[in-house]
């Protein structure tokens, strides 16, 4: 081959370059997806190739599909629980306390939503409220004033 050029043979480079990682791959016992894009020069080209151990068969443990407790100490305790707990040194930036979660709050149309979690980072939308179906709403700090006004 005296150079690479757009009418070059990619396909065939690729399959050839494909087959023999393929028979290296087996040979050490890893994994190597085929190559896809190839950048090319005149006098030379270049590709991607990853390489990835296989698991260890014989070692894998069957997962479980039973749903297991966020908390194993308290089993009744939920992931968001933990997550608000987390943030109990940031939570009287907001005015709320560790107690708040889980506190009804009213949106100004009218629902209810349940406060359950708080994103530090979204600085617009911190608060997050669960409606009664589930479904999760960011919220302005400005709902927090409406705490007292909920039974």
């Amino acid at each position: 081959m005296n150079g690479f050029t757009r009418q070059s043979d990619w396909m065939k480079i690729r399959n050839t370059i494909n087959k023999h990682l393929q028979d290296a791959a087996a040979e050490l016992g890893i994994t190597i997806p085929n190559i896809k894009n190839i950048a090319f020069t005149a006098d030379s080209f270049r590709t991607k190739i990853e390489c990835f151990a296989k698991p260890d068969v014989q070692n894998v443990t069957e997962i479980s599909t039973e749903t297991t407790p966020a908390n194993p100490v308290n089993p009744t305790e939920t992931i968001e629980q933990i997550q608000w707990k987390a943030n109990a040194h940031i939570l009287p930036f907001y005015g709320l306390k560790v107690e708040d979660f889980g506190k009804e709050f009213m949106a100004a149309n009218g629902e209810r939503f349940t406060l359950c979690a708080i994103k530090p980072r979204n600085h617009k939308l911190p608060i997050i409220g669960k409606r009664a179906d589930g479904k999760r709403f960011k919220f302005h700090t400005s709902v927090l004033n409406v705490f007292s006004n909920v039974n």
